[in-house]
């Protein structure tokens, strides 16, 4: 979608910091971080406040979830955090059953979840590179916000 990463992180700063997008304002929150999954692009944002703007610190593919189980979207929070659950490392949860999450090792899933990132493959969870899922973990406690969208 985005030419090259300091084109992608311009234009996602860009969106998260429209005045037009409320729940993102850097005031409305007293965390430091922000994640913004976005469904079209198949893409997770990782944000960092700085001098009362996001900055895109982080993107990478994802996989969310299919035309059978969509993932949900809305404005909501890490509610809860699992380091290891059904095989797979670092769940940050942002609603009741989904959250963005790493993806199970071949030999629990079967095959290699790595190849489904960037397509709309998963059960409703958005499912991440491990390495990715652990800079949501380290990064963003509970109470963070994340946009789904």
């Amino acid at each position: 979608f985005f030419s090259t990463k300091r084109t992608g992180q311009a234009q996602a700063e860009y969106f998260i910091n429209s005045p037009r997008l409320k729940y993102a304002k850097p005031g409305s929150t007293k965390k430091s971080y922000l994640v913004w999954a976005s469904l079209y692009t198949q893409h997770v944002y990782g944000f960092q406040k700085k001098n009362g703007k996001w900055v895109c610190k982080e993107y990478w593919d994802c996989s969310s979830g299919g035309a059978n189980s969509p993932s949900p979207t809305g404005n909501c929070k890490i509610e809860k955090r699992i380091e290891w659950r059904h095989h797979t490392h670092y769940w940050n949860c942002f609603s009741t059953l989904n959250a963005l999450h790493g993806i199970k090792p071949a030999r629990y899933a079967g095959y290699n979840w790595v190849k489904w990132l960037g397509q709309l493959k998963s059960n409703g969870c958005i499912r991440n590179n491990n390495s990715d899922a652990k800079w949501i973990w380290t990064h963003c406690g509970k109470g963070t916000k994340v946009l789904v969208r």
